[in-house]
């Protein structure tokens, strides 16, 4: 029994991989309709540089999703988590794509999600037919997955002004998938001068109006500009909330003296110019320090710090242990050219004096025989003498 269930897990997750396989295929394969590019554009190339992370999941979701949202990867820009559809409904990820795209956007993230895919086209206001999709006639290729996607907000919206400027892609979106999708990204990622105040911080350049300066109108016709260039900057303008005919520029370099600078703190806009003149500069380290951006700065700064630290203990452990090595071997080549002298030495000293006693010895035995001769010249003339007898 324990072997079916086995079996059938392992079917079961050979089949989601499969489908998510198909899906992979289905964005990244280029389209005639979509002038060549792919339902994804960018999916192929973040595929190949490795910026794309898949976290397969169970019953735990929700749980994997909290995770990478506290604790983004830094090196990639878009985390998938997948898991199947009989373990979670749409309306279910799309609850937590809602309570948590807030906390998302404060960390330069955005959540997506994705479904079985003709649940998930109605859901977006697109409700014709499965096979006749809101990208150009292509929808997802989600065949039977459970997706929450977390990717980087900058880089996302970066992708997809290039693609707005430079291609006809998203003429060919469905209009109300459109507003849904990109539009309401764009919405919810737009910051007010509350939202700059708190993460990046709200200044502003203020001076008179005079002769120098012309209107926005005046100013694309005088420049000689190619004019869609103008036409673009003022549909991205009006789609950020400005209003192009408020618009004024100069072709005259101005002086730093003739202009204000102002900053945005607790609901009003304070000068940064003393009366004499001079910057207040108490006041902008102030607003300054405030920012999410100064203190995600600092916290990079502390965290390159601790890094720098323990580096360097790594290097003066090696360079220690390197000294101590290098000490260790340099007494003991010390200490053997000492016992070599030391050796050297008492050979020396031995061989001496083992000299000096057989110089002793002979000497003796010189005496002995200088003693002994005259016996011996005794003993041979009786020699003689004996023979002579005979």
């Amino acid at each position: 029994m324990k072997n079916l269930k086995k079996n059938s897990a392992m079917a079961e997750q050979s089949d989601l991989k499969k489908k998510w396989k198909d899906m992979v295929t289905h964005v990244t394969t280029p389209r005639r309709k979509l002038d060549g590019m792919a339902v994804c554009p960018f999916a192929s190339m973040g595929f190949k540089r490795n910026e794309i992370d898949v976290v397969w999941v169970k019953k735990d979701m929700f749980v994997k999703a909290d995770n990478i949202l506290n604790d983004y990867p830094k090196d990639k820009q878009l985390v998938l988590c997948i898991g199947d559809p009989e373990d979670y409904t749409l309306e279910q990820l799309e609850t937590w794509e809602k309570d948590n795209q807030a906390k998302a956007v404060e960390k330069d993230l955005y959540i997506y999600t994705s479904y079985k895919t003709k649940e998930k086209q109605q859901s977006a206001g697109y409700n014709s037919k499965v096979s006749d999709g809101p990208v150009g006639g292509f929808g997802s290729g989600n065949k039977g997955l459970a997706i929450i996607q977390i990717q980087v907000l900058s880089d996302l919206n970066e992708k997809s002004e290039w693609m707005h400027k430079n291609t006809k892609y998203y003429n060919k979106w469905d209009k109300k998938y459109y507003s849904s999708i990109v539009k309401q990204r764009y919405k919810d990622s737009k910051y007010n001068s509350e939202d700059f105040e708190k993460y990046i911080g709200c200044a502003r350049l203020i001076t008179n109006l005079n002769s120098l300066f012309v209107t926005f109108a005046k100013y694309k016709h005088k420049s000689k500009v190619n004019p869609l260039l103008w036409d673009k900057m003022a549909e991205i303008g009006r789609s950020k909330g400005a209003d192009p005919s408020e618009w004024y520029a100069t072709f005259s370099p101005m002086s730093i003296n003739n202009l204000d600078i102002e900053i945005f703190e607790n609901g009003e806009w304070l000068s940064l110019k003393k009366g004499d003149g001079e910057f207040n500069t108490d006041l902008f380290n102030k607003n300054l320090e405030k920012t999410f951006v100064f203190k995600k700065g600092k916290e990079m700064e502390e965290q390159m710090m601790k890094e720098a630290k323990k580096q360097k203990r790594v290097v003066e452990e090696v360079e220690e242990q390197k000294v101590e090595e290098a000490v260790q071997q340099k007494v003991e080549e010390v200490v053997e050219q000492k016992v070599e002298e030391v050796e050297e030495q008492k050979v020396e000293e031995v061989v001496e004096q083992k000299v000096e006693e057989v110089e002793e010895k002979v000497e003796v035995v010189e005496e002995k025989v200088e003693e002994e001769k005259p016996k011996s010249k005794g003993i041979f003339s009786r020699i003689k003498n004996i023979f002579r007898g005979k």
